[in-house]
């Protein structure tokens, strides 16, 4: 399942980077940020994490480590561990 997640190069967590932004600088400017790094990765072969990192607007308010954090899947499961 890890190899599948990792196939995206990161792109699978972009929801959860354009939701951290959207707060912060609204979220159609977030969304063009992360569309705009998504392409990057299509086109041009970057890392999502690297295309992310080029973009300035998105360095001053999420950092790399928390960057890092944003893009583990693991991070990302919303309630599939509740048990009830």
């Amino acid at each position: 399942m890890k190899r599948n997640l990792e196939l995206t190069g990161g792109l699978i967590n972009a929801e959860a980077i354009m939701m951290r932004l959207a707060p912060k600088i609204g979220r159609l400017r977030a969304h063009h940020i992360v569309y705009e790094a998504s392409e990057k990765v299509l086109k041009e072969n970057k890392s999502f994490k690297e295309a992310l990192l080029e973009n300035e607007t998105l360095r001053r308010f999420i950092s790399e480590r928390e960057l890092e954090k944003l893009l583990d899947p693991a991070e990302y499961t919303g309630l599939s561990s509740r048990v009830d």
